[in-house]
């Protein structure tokens, strides 16, 4: 199937994943027992660093997780094939199968599970866009292949991991609003139904890093439109605003995402 898929070099990292991890390697047979369909799935781990450094797709992807730390007690997952018989990448009965069984595999994986990594090429990226953005993945870069180019996709479902990603799509589905996080008025945290004042500083912060929800933010950024003309501390004190902040979060303190080398990102919760 990735012979008559792939280019060579991508068809000949199929057999050296194969080899790697042959437990991730699932098939959809037809009623005749005949495969029709595959995909691999798997979490990578460092025995598997060299084979990542090889390959594009992988590489790539974790290139964005090194600019994007997850916490040390979730992990992602890289769906690195998904090609049937019929149609290669594009949608098609096999296609199906195969995603309702890796469904049933990150469900399993809750609540470590924090990315889901896919690569998709051209039509492949344009038929499946429509559904791709509904889901909340996003673009994290491209890659090229034997001549081919490779979107890489990535779905980070949040610190409260596939089921947190649910919630906020039944939301969004049945027009529910998301809780506010922020009382901007009172200047202070909403945890449910508990209040908790925050400083000056601290509502700045979140404040800033809310209004841009999903983006990392840089510290010079935060110096400049946060603190302002009135900021004379030392590189450690937007630090200590955020420790701050995350010790008043308190279960909820992943919100505040570290970016390494950037800043901080803040993730939105759905409860």
């Amino acid at each position: 199937l990735a012979a008559m898929h792939e280019t060579p070099e991508a068809a000949t990292a199929v057999s050296l994943w194969l080899k790697q991890r042959p437990e991730s390697f699932h098939v959809a047979r037809d009623r005749d027992r005949v495969v029709r369909g595959f995909y691999a799935m798997f979490s990578p781990n460092p025995a598997d660093t060299a084979l990542v450094e090889q390959d594009p797709i992988a590489s790539g992807w974790q290139r964005h997780i090194d600019a994007n730390p997850m916490p040390y007690d979730q992990r992602p997952v890289f769906v690195r094939y998904l090609l049937s018989e019929q149609g290669g990448e594009m949608p098609s009965p096999e296609q199906a199968a195969c995603w309702l069984d890796i469904k049933r595999t990150y469900m399993a994986m809750r609540p470590e599970l924090r990315r889901i990594y896919m690569a998709l090429r051209e039509p492949a990226q344009r038929a499946f866009k429509p559904v791709i953005d509904k889901l909340g993945f996003e673009s994290c870069g491209a890659v090229e292949v034997g001549g081919d180019v490779y979107h890489l996709n990535v779905n980070d479902f949040g610190p409260e991991s596939v089921d947190g990603w649910l919630a906020g799509l039944v939301a969004a589905e049945l027009g529910v609003d998301v809780p506010e996080v922020l009382d901007r008025r009172a200047h202070e945290l909403v945890l449910g139904k508990e209040r908790v004042p925050l400083t000056r500083l601290e509502f700045g912060l979140l404040e800033y890093l809310l209004d841009r929800e999903g983006q990392a933010v840089s510290r010079a950024s935060l110096i400049q439109d946060v603190w302002g003309h009135s900021y004379t501390g030392g590189s450690n004190v937007i630090e200590a605003v955020v420790r701050s902040l995350r010790k008043k979060l308190r279960e909820r303190a992943s919100c505040v995402e570290t970016v390494s080398g950037v800043g901080y990102r803040f993730r939105l919760w759905v409860t």
